[in-house]
């Protein structure tokens, strides 16, 4: 997941493995276009998934559209929305896209599925920096999500190669990071248990 706050998104998309995706955020960040192109060009050139994280339906399909997006991720609030009728014709009209959500608790991990979602990124997970001080969820919530969810779950928040040890066997079906893949100047050493 992008964060232009905590290092450079390009830099990281170089460095991930064939097949992984790279999720573009900065909702609101003016340059967020530019960054959009500029990650679609290292994306094709190193075979990643690209993925638009969507705060207005309208706008930022058309973005996903124009730089060849195969996911959109959508905010937890986004999943009452009468635009997600349009996203869902989006997901028809290309083959192998999809659509993720973000989800907080296990509600919205079964509002997402019965929203049709494919997949929820449910977080914060671990402590983290891009929420400093927030609640986080920890193992047993997110055991839950899993346990009663029919779609995957990814875990979100805090992952770093010491966190995401903890996640073994706790049925989440991946991961995604920020902090995890740039060094940290002050890395979080509390993990909720």
């Amino acid at each position: 997941m992008t964060d232009t706050r905590r290092g450079s998104p390009l830099r990281a998309a170089q460095a991930l493995p064939a097949g992984a995706a790279v999720l573009i955020r900065n909702y609101d960040d003016p340059a967020r276009e530019i960054l959009a192109l500029r990650l679609a060009t290292v994306a094709r050139r190193r075979r990643l998934v690209l993925m638009l994280a969507v705060k207005d339906p309208v706008r930022d399909l058309d973005l996903a559209l124009r730089i060849g997006a195969g996911g959109l991720h959508l905010p937890e609030g986004i999943l009452r929305s009468v635009g997600l009728t349009r996203l869902r014709l989006w997901r028809q009209g290309g083959v192998g896209r999809f659509i993720t959500a973000a989800a907080h608790s296990l509600p919205a991990v079964l509002r997402a599925q019965r929203a049709g979602i494919d997949a929820v990124l449910v977080s914060p997970v671990f402590p983290t920096l891009s929420h400093p001080g927030s609640p986080v969820l920890g193992l047993r919530p997110v055991r839950a999500c899993v346990r009663h969810s029919r779609i995957p779950v990814l875990a979100l928040g805090g992952l770093s190669l010491s966190t995401v040890r903890s996640l073994t066997g706790s049925g989440v079906w991946g991961g995604a990071a920020i902090g995890g893949l740039v060094p940290e100047r002050s890395p979080i050493t509390e993990t909720p248990r």
